[in-house]
């Protein structure tokens, strides 16, 4: 199911020296540049409709980039591709730029303003012509932009978890480490007693009963000796 997303620009004919450093450079100076004209007069600000014309999910997201710090752009990208044609990673530096890309911006209120401004400016090529970008917002799978939702979701909470983490006091992160280390330590104390102890189990002790039970039985397997001994003496005597 395909749809418009309000937050995100595709941007096309952009110049082939133009990277995604600069498509964000850029993005953040449609911004200020859209502000700054309609200060002067030169265009309309938004209207009441389109600054309210922003979900739940967005209102959210700004709030947590106003909170942490970011700027106003989440991700600006120009599509590389290698020699084949296929799309390559822009960081591998072996592509060059198709000349299309995206903008994409956290509130729907920053994407109109860097729509406005970008569609139809000129920007210099390599060869020093200039060239008008077409800016539009893009058309976006459903279900691509829930798998994305749900990442940023998971590494939204993975943050709040460490920056929970963070904001605990030092004398508790100090108690805890030294409860660790002294439960550990007791471990090591116990498995040692518990190894000498078996070690000291191990060692023979005289035992008084048996060495009383073993006296009578020797002196039996005598005595039954010495009469084995006389009787065949007897017969000996016997026979003469």
């Amino acid at each position: 199911m395909l749809h418009i997303s309000l937050t995100r620009l595709a941007v096309r004919n952009i110049p082939r020296n133009i990277d995604s450093k600069a498509l964000k450079a850029l993005a953040r100076e449609a911004t200020v540049g859209f502000a700054k004209d309609v200060k002067s007069g030169l265009r309309e600000p938004l209207s009441k409709e389109e600054l309210h014309r922003s979900t739940e999910d967005m209102k959210e997201a700004d709030k947590l980039r106003k909170a942490k710090g970011k700027g106003i752009i989440k991700q600006a990208k120009v599509v590389f591709e290698g020699k084949e044609g296929s799309k390559v990673d822009e960081k591998s530096g072996a592509g060059r730029s198709r000349g299309y890309g995206f903008i994409e911006y956290y509130s729907h209120r920053s994407a109109l303003m860097g729509l406005r401004w970008l569609n139809g400016h000129a920007v210099a090529g390599p060869d020093k012509k200039k060239k008008r970008l077409i800016v539009e917002f893009a058309i976006e799978n459903a279900q691509v932009v829930k798998r994305r939702q749900e990442k940023e979701e998971k590494s939204r909470n993975h943050d709040d978890e460490g920056a929970r983490h963070q904001k605990r006091p030092a004398s508790n992160r100090r108690d805890s480490s030294k409860l660790n280390s002294n439960s550990q330590k007791g471990m090591k104390r116990k498995r040692s007693e518990s190894t000498g102890q078996g070690k000291l189990n191990q060692i023979p002790t005289p035992n008084p009963g048996k060495a009383n039970d073993e006296k009578p039985e020797k002196d039996n397997q005598i005595a039954k000796r010495n009469r084995i001994i006389a009787k065949k003496r007897m017969m000996r005597k016997n026979r003469k």
